[in-house]
């Protein structure tokens, strides 16, 4: 019995996750897959698009992104 209702909340919460990414895409004029990439840290937005991510969440720009400058020391090469 539980198995069925914890099945269930997984979907409705996948589902929720989905519908927002599909919803945050639509606001900022993007597909699904851009937020996707953006969300697994495997694409680094452009400028404009990442404050109008912030932007949709009434936030500041640096709540959201942050430069990580131990990835910039270790790709020195000189």
């Amino acid at each position: 019995m539980f198995g069925s209702v914890l099945q269930g909340c997984m979907v409705l919460v996948i589902a929720n996750v989905l519908l927002v990414g599909l919803m945050l895409a639509d606001r900022i004029g993007v597909t699904r897959q851009t937020v996707l990439v953006i969300e697994a840290a495997k694409y680094s937005p452009l400028l404009q698009l990442a404050f109008k991510i912030a932007l949709v969440f009434s936030v500041p720009f640096d709540l959201v992104f942050q430069y990580d400058t131990a990835i910039e020391k270790g790709n020195k090469s000189h």
